[in-house]
């Protein structure tokens, strides 16, 4: 998963919630369970892990700690199903070519007020702003074209006048 995307879809616990638990219940750290709480979860079969390991720590928290526990569980399998889907699959796909040249586009002073991603509601790439002339306008287009975008590319810029 590159970096976004690792923003984009919890894939585990957090480590200052398992740290909390371990606190609570010192033995879930010479245990699988732990092992377990800090699985990434990549395929069904370490989601079932999750999800048994989750079981298993919870009788023993607090409620407050077990109901976290089960929150982020609940994040990591609705991000699960939502990588499956047709939107999922759609998001990180423009996320993860964006990010690839994001650095550089935010480098160009005269596309400061240009942003580039999906869209909210089509599957194109998105790019609205900003810029200061329609030589820099085309300048734009021609360069996110050269990036090879993966869906048709629609565009709200506005030319500055």
């Amino acid at each position: 998963m590159n970096g976004w995307d690792s923003l984009l879809v919890k894939t585990a616990l957090s480590a200052a919630l398992i740290e909390e638990c371990v606190a609570w219940v010192p033995r879930l750290a010479n245990t699988d369970e732990v092992g377990g709480l800090r699985t990434r979860v990549c395929t069904p079969a370490e989601l079932k892990e999750l999800r048994a390991a989750v079981g298993h720590a919870k009788p023993r928290l607090p409620a407050n700690l077990a109901d976290a526990l089960e929150a982020e569980l609940r994040e990591i399998v609705a991000d699960a199903r939502w990588v499956k889907t047709d939107r999922g699959r759609y998001v990180r796909a423009v996320n993860s070519w964006v990010e690839s040249f994001h650095a550089e586009l935010r480098s160009m002073p005269r596309f400061a007020d240009v942003l580039v991603g999906a869209h909210a509601k089509r599957e194109v790439v998105f790019v609205a702003g900003a810029v200061e002339s329609e030589q820099v306008w085309e300048a734009l287009l021609s360069y996110v074209a050269s990036k090879r975008p993966p869906f048709k590319v629609v565009t709200d810029v506005r030319i500055r006048v």
